[in-house]
């Protein structure tokens, strides 16, 4: 694993107070995201509008040295936005529980659960034995939404982990690897959607995957 203190939003309006800053990114061709970075810049530190419903969910205090971007990819579509939106927020959940070596963060019990919580675990455990952290930049792209039903779906999409990395909490040294094609996951996540929530809980990755890349 591998994530500046920015917390993403999607570029639709209503506000939502959030510790760190918030980030969108355009679609790769340099859509109508609010914000657009590169892989070799940091994202810039401000704060920018959140989806509709947004106002509900909870804050995400990232520590000093993590990011989340998120491509601005919203269909128009009140249903389908309304998945992605809570999508969003069960990524930076996940990204929220490996900054702070914990997976049992009101944000992330709230957004991954089943076996999407199992597995978060697990992998939180590991890096609580190691004494490590996740910083730098994550980011997250390609999303494909299918609508199983109206309370099931499907999001496969890309993740980057290019510019992120480990912190040791041990000896404060930052544990980077050379970039490969590693860098590059495609995810799978599951959905539900429980009391008016939709929430992640199973998860399937692969990771190198050259269509990924960017």
């Amino acid at each position: 694993m591998r994530i500046k203190a920015c917390l993403p939003g999607l570029a639709l309006a209503l506000s939502l107070t959030l510790t760190g800053c918030g980030i969108i990114d355009g679609d790769e061709d340099g859509g109508d995201g609010t914000q657009k970075t590169s892989s070799s810049s940091s994202p810039s530190e401000s704060t920018v509008p959140a989806p509709p419903g947004a106002a509900k969910a909870p804050g995400f205090d990232f520590p000093r040295g993590v990011h989340v971007v998120i491509a601005n990819e919203m269909t128009g579509n009140k249903e389908k936005d309304g998945v992605l939106r809570d999508h969003s927020l069960a990524t930076m959940a996940m990204v929220l529980a490996y900054a702070k070596a914990n997976a049992k963060l009101p944000q992330a019990t709230r957004y991954r659960q089943d076996d999407a919580a199992e597995t978060l675990r697990k992998r939180v455990r590991t890096y609580q034995r190691e004494v490590l952290v996740a910083r730098g930049i994550y980011r997250y792209y390609k999303r494909e939404l299918t609508m199983n039903s109206p309370q099931d779906a499907t999001i496969r999409f890309c993740e980057s982990r290019r510019e992120a990395f480990d912190r040791s909490l041990s000896t404060g040294k930052s544990l980077r690897t050379r970039p490969s094609v590693k860098d590059f996951t495609r995810v799978e996540d599951d959905l539900q959607k429980r009391d008016g929530t939709w929430r992640v809980t199973s998860t399937r990755t692969e990771e190198g995957v050259k269509d990924c890349r960017r």
